[in-house]
C-alpha cells in the first residue's frame, strides 16, 4: 500500500481532476477544489482505491467530505 499522506492525495487529486496540488489542504473540501462535485467524487474515490489498494465502503465514501476526512478514513483503511 502506498504511504497515505497529503503528498499522495495531492497527486491523486492532480492526477484525476487536472487540478493545482496547492489546493489540496486538509482543511479543503468539495467547494474549494474544482471538479470535486458528485460525479468528480466517485470519480476520486475510485482513484484512490486504486491507488492505495483498498475498498472504501459506502460509510467511508459518505464520509470523505474534506481532505482531512479522506485522510483519516484512509490511514484507518490502511490499519485494518
Amino acid at each position: 500500500m502506498a504511504t497515505v499522506d497529503i503528498s499522495a492525495l495531492r497527486d491523486v487529486f492532480q492526477k484525476t481532476l487536472g487540478v493545482d496540488p496547492e489546493l489540496v489542504t486538509e482543511a479543503a473540501g468539495p467547494d474549494d477544489i474544482p471538479g470535486w462535485d458528485s460525479l468528480g467524487h466517485m470519480t476520486l474515490m475510485t482513484a484512490l482505491e486504486q491507488h492505495f489498494g483498498i475498498s472504501l465502503s459506502i460509510d467511508d465514501i459518505m464520509e470523505m467530505d474534506t481532505i482531512a476526512a479522506i485522510l483519516t478514513v484512509l490511514k484507518r483503511n490502511a490499519e485494518g
